[in-house]
């Protein structure tokens, strides 16, 4: 009984969640290098033994659809892939910066600086203007987080 309700839940996740971590780092890399990238670039970039082990997660990432073969042999991510909440992120070489920590880093920013020129004298506008600026940072930064625990280790 568990088994299937364990199965059930796998099979509700996202594809990218069922990654392993290779193949994970494998598509991070082509989404970070925006361009299309062979096996042997790709052994190198992620420092893998061979190009065969890049090569067997490309082939694992084309066969779910989420990259394609050019016609020079090199792999690039599928315009058409379902990549779901990774929509959400900017890819910087292998990492993944959910595009909200920019929002996030400026209403911080402003937040602080308000506190510090201006500083709290308990009016009503200071009040309102501190709620406000704390509620804003608080939802932005709990948005990233949520972000950043959604991706795959």
């Amino acid at each position: 009984m568990n088994r299937a309700k364990t199965k059930k839940h796998e099979d509700s996740l996202p594809l990218v969640m069922k990654l392993g971590p290779t193949t994970w780092k494998t598509l991070l890399a082509l989404l970070g290098q925006r361009q299309p990238m062979g096996p042997r670039e790709l052994a190198r970039l992620l420092g893998l033994s061979s190009h065969t082990v890049a090569l067997y997660h490309l082939n694992k990432l084309a066969d779910h659809g989420l990259v394609e073969k050019t016609p020079d042999g090199d792999y690039v991510v599928s315009s058409e892939a379902d990549l779901g909440f990774l929509a959400d992120f900017l890819y910087v070489g292998f990492r993944a910066i959910p595009r909200n920590v920019f929002y996030a880093v400026f209403v911080t920013t402003l937040f602080v600086t308000y506190l510090l020129f201006v500083g709290v004298n308990y009016s009503a506008h200071s009040l309102f203007a501190v709620a406000i600026g704390f509620s804003a940072t608080t939802f932005l930064w709990e948005r990233v987080f949520d972000l950043w625990r959604r991706l795959p280790a």
